[in-house]
């Protein structure tokens, strides 16, 4: 705030919208990933404004994703992880990217980024359960023994993967079914 007033007026703007969209789902179960792809791009703002360059974001994201239902704010603390450990541990650019597409019934959601990794005891930790407990807890509740939540170290970086059922509203579809 006291090198760049601007920047912070943005961050607190941001930081309120934020607030608000996560107060609008706030007791729902799952939302629309494009309902959580808006409330991630309120978050990546915040961040890219704390960063500047050194925080490059890349989103693919298949189309046909947009509507499939996925855990109320499944991605935001796996994104804020990738900001904590693959970018501000380091003075160099860094990048995060996030990639969903549909693969048959199922949903596949990855978030990489161009961090250090884990060595090879953490890893292991982690895809035996030792860590980010509530996101695992929340995919058990909601798709008990049909999701998958796995790490992997990359050549440069490292990256979350979450599968989970391919399924959208019903509501959804029977709007759409109206409008046909």
């Amino acid at each position: 705030m006291r090198t760049n007033l601007n920047a912070a007026d943005q961050m607190i703007d941001r930081l309120g919208d934020l607030l608000r969209m996560t107060l609008h789902t706030s007791g729902t179960q799952e939302v629309a990933l494009k309902r959580e792809l808006d409330v991630l791009q309120k978050y990546l703002e915040i961040e890219q404004t704390r960063f500047g360059p050194r925080l490059q974001v890349t989103m693919e994201i298949d189309p046909e994703t947009l509507d499939a239902q996925v855990p109320n704010l499944l991605l935001q603390p796996l994104v804020e992880n990738a900001v904590r450990h693959g970018i501000v541990p380091h003075l160099r650019p860094g990048w995060i990217a996030i990639h969903a597409a549909r693969e048959g019934e199922r949903l596949k959601i990855d978030i990489s980024d161009s961090g250090a990794g884990l060595p090879p005891d953490r890893l292991m930790a982690l895809n035996r359960g030792v860590g980010l407990d509530n996101t695992r807890a929340r995919l058990e509740h909601l798709y008990p023994s049909a999701h998958e939540f796995s790490f992997a170290n990359l050549d440069n970086g490292f990256c979350v993967t979450v599968r989970i059922p391919f399924h959208v509203d019903p509501a959804l579809t029977l709007v759409e079914a109206g409008a046909a």
